[in-house]
């Protein structure tokens, strides 16, 4: 995860815009459970939206409710599949 004080500085910024933040979970292979916990939690605490697999899609207008990256997938020969 990246460092906290940095982050609240990125909030800071984003709400400077009235733009409220939402956290993405963009989760892959080599992420463990504990990590992606600790973002969960993270953005509970802070009140923040939050979304990725999981969680309640956030409603941000001009997104796709199920983002393309849920449907994209790597075979084992590492030909990507599902994106178009």
């Amino acid at each position: 995860m990246p460092d906290p004080t940095a982050v609240e500085k990125h909030l800071e910024n984003i709400r400077k815009f009235n733009v409220p933040p939402v956290v993405a979970i963009n989760r892959l292979i080599t992420d463990q459970d504990d990590e992606i916990r600790l973002i969960k939690d993270f953005a509970d605490n802070k009140n923040l939206r939050l979304t990725g697999p999981g969680r309640e899609r956030s409603m941000v207008p001009g997104l796709p409710v199920n983002p393309v990256a849920e449907t994209v997938d790597i075979d084992e020969t590492g030909r990507i599949t599902g994106l178009f």
